[in-house]
């Protein structure tokens, strides 16, 4: 497996069709079989996969390059979908109860 192939497999999974803003490859790699998953990664992990004998490591927050400079994008998506968390939720509230509950005080159900 490359470097390629895992992050289309990634986004399949996640059911993304393009690499999140957050997200890249920083170094390509092939014939990858063995993999080191993290959160963070920094030299002490990177160590720890070489001793394993890992082919290449994955984390979970990016160490900088595109991914972190464009990371603030998926801050938006996320306020996006809250929104349409919010306004589902009072649609809900509002149409399964005789008298709808009032909306949290931080949101407003539009």
């Amino acid at each position: 497996m490359d470097t390629q192939q895992i992050m289309r497999t990634s986004l399949r999974l996640a059911g993304f069709k393009s690499v999140p803003a957050d997200s890249e490859i920083h170094v390509k790699g092939r014939r990858i079989r063995k993999v080191l998953v993290a959160i963070d990664v920094g030299v002490a992990e990177l160590l720890l996969a070489r001793d394993l004998g890992c082919d290449a490591v994955i984390a979970h927050h990016p160490a900088g390059g595109r991914a972190r400079l464009d990371g603030y994008k998926v801050f938006l998506r996320h306020i996006d979908q809250l929104k349409e968390y919010v306004l589902w939720s009072c649609n809900i509230t509002q149409t399964t109860m005789t008298r709808p509950l009032a909306p949290p005080r931080s949101f407003a159900c539009l």
